[in-house]
């Protein structure tokens, strides 16, 4: 009984090893002429991916690398103020426009001139004329201001 225990078990250690020395004999004599890059974990706009360079012969994974961030998607701009030239007596006001990544959500906003006011010699006239309109006929400044300004 005692011997053919032991005569099983030497048995089922030598099937063992005999399973396990053709793939590590595979790996040690493998020159990895299949290795291809396979990619682990996809790249986004958000997070950095990463690849792998596996032999498909003897399963070893022979290097890794790092895939860099993709750009956004952005979509189009959107106007969320688009500001005031400034006429008048008013000031000259910034506008600001935003887009959005269609990806990961990601907004990114800026702002822009809405451009300098150039008075025409028309212009100029008619805001005179209301001027001194205003003085001789005695229109209220803020009625002079809701009106041209």
């Amino acid at each position: 009984m005692k011997l053919s225990r032991r005569l099983s078990a030497i048995l089922l250690a030598a099937l063992a090893l005999a399973s396990i020395l053709p793939f590590s004999a595979a790996a040690q004599n493998c020159d990895h002429a299949n290795a291809a890059w396979v990619v682990t974990v996809e790249a986004s706009c958000s997070a950095v991916g990463t690849k792998e360079l596996q032999c498909p012969d003897c399963l070893e994974t022979l290097d890794s690398a790092e895939i860099p961030k993709k750009w956004h998607n952005y979509a189009e701009w959107v106007i969320i103020n688009p500001g005031s030239q400034g006429f008048m007596f008013n000031r000259p006001e910034e506008g600001s426009r935003q887009h959005t990544c269609t990806v990961c959500g990601y907004a990114e906003t800026e702002s822009f001139d809405p451009g300098k006011e150039t008075w025409s010699f028309s212009d100029f006239f008619i805001f005179i004329s209301a001027f001194f309109l205003s003085v001789i006929v005695g229109i209220p400044v803020n009625i002079f201001r809701a009106i041209f300004g």
